[in-house]
C-alpha cells in the first residue's frame, strides 16, 4: 500500500501507541560559545528547539491525531532545556523526560546515543514492546553528524530508517516513505522502530491554547524569570545519570571517543575603505554598463 502524505488516519487501524520523540535544544547559531575544553557552552547561550527535531515532533503529534495514544518527548541537556519541553507541551505533547547531569557534559554522539537509549529503557521502552515507535530529527545545527538516531536504534536493537517524510501505522507495522536520490521509496518496518525524519516533512504546528493553559498550572518562574516546571509536576520527569544507571566510563568527556583538537574563535575583521581614485572608479563602472 502506498504511503499517504504525512501521517493520516487509516479506517481499519485505530491504535493506542506511544510516539516517542528525541528532542534537542540547540544554541542559536549566532549565539554559540565554545568552552576552554572545546565543547559548546549550552547552559548560558540562548537556545531553541533544533529545526529538524521540530519536524519529528510534528510527525508524532500528527500520528497521535490519527491513531490516538500519547506523545512523549525525551531529551538530554542542562536544566534550561525545560524550555523546549514546555514549548512541546503547548503543542499537545503528553509527557516529557529530561536527562540532566553534569556527568553528561561534553558527551559526543556515541555517548549521547548510549545515554538516550539507556533513558528509553529506564522509562519502559524496549525492543520487547511493539506498541511504540521513536523518531528524531535528521541532524542538529550544533553537530550536523546525523549519528544519534541510528546509534539509539543500534543500542536498543530495533530497526531504523532515515530521511522519512511520511508514515502510517498499518497491521502492526510502520509504513514509511523515505527520500532517496531522484525520488522516494516506500518501506514497511516492524514495531518498535526508529525513524529519522527528513527536513521536508511537515513543519511544527503552532501553540494549542487549550494545551498551553493546561501546561501553565505546572509551570513557575525561576530566579531568572524563566519558565520551568514546578517540582513534582506529573507531566515532566527530571532524571540523573544515576537514576538511569549509566556507566560513568561511557558518558561525558571520559566516555566520548571523539576529540576536539581545537576550536579557534574567528573574529570578524573589517576596515574602512577610502576612495582615492574617483576617475578610475568611474571608468570601472562605465565598463560594466
Amino acid at each position: 500500500m502506498p504511503v499517504s502524505d504525512g501521517c493520516k488516519y487509516s479506517d481499519w487501524e485505530v491504535l493506542m501507541m506511544d510516539f516517542v520523540v528525541l528532542l534537542k535544544q540547540v544554541p542559536k547559531p549566532k549565539e554559540m560559545r565554545v568552552t576552554a575544553e572545546g565543547t559548546l557552552d549550552r547552559a548560558s547561550a540562548p537556545s531553541q528547539i533544533n529545526q529538524d527535531c521540530q519536524h519529528a515532533l510534528e510527525m508524532a503529534l500528527s500520528m497521535k491525531d490519527a491513531y490516538g495514544g500519547r506523545v512523549v518527548v525525551v531529551s538530554m541537556g542542562p536544566p534550561n532545556f525545560q524550555m523546549s519541553h514546555i514549548t512541546s507541551m503547548e503543542r499537545g505533547v503528553d509527557e516529557t523526560v529530561l536527562l540532566s547531569d553534569r556527568k553528561l557534559g561534553g558527551s559526543d554522539t556515541w555517548a549521547t546515543g548510549y545515554a538516550l537509549s539507556g533513558t528509553l529503557k529506564h522509562i519502559g521502552y524496549g525492543s520487547e514492546r511493539n506498541d511504540w515507535l521513536v523518531m528524531g530529527g535528521r541532524q542538529t545545527t550544533d553537530g550536523d553528524t546525523a549519528h544519534v538516531p541510528s546509534q539509539v536504534a543500534e543500542n536498543l536493537g530495533i530497526p531504523q530508517v532515515t530521511l522519512v517524510e511520511a508514515c502510517e501505522v498499518v497491521d502492526g507495522s510502520a509504513k514509511v516513505r523515505r527520500i532517496v536520490e531522484g525520488g522516494s521509496m516506500d518501506l514497511s518496518m516492524p514495531l518498535p522502530c526508529m525513524l529519522s525524519i527528513a527536513p521536508t516533512a511537515a513543519p511544527l504546528r503552532g501553540r494549542n491554547m487549550k494545551a498551553a493553559v493546561a501546561v501553565k498550572k505546572h509551570v513557575t518562574k525561576d530566579q531568572r524569570g524563566k519558565d520551568t516546571f514546578k517540582e513534582g509536576a506529573p507531566i515532566f520527569r527530571l532524571l540523573s545519570a544515576d537514576d538511569v544507571e549509566l556507566e560513568g566510563t561511557k558518558i561525558g568527556l571520559a566516555g566520548s571517543p571523539t576529540i576536539v583538537a581545537a576550536a579557534p574563535r574567528v573574529e570578524k575583521a573589517s576596515r574602512d575603505l577610502q576612495l582615492t581614485d574617483s576617475d578610475g572608479l568611474i571608468g570601472v563602472v562605465e565598463g560594466w554598463q
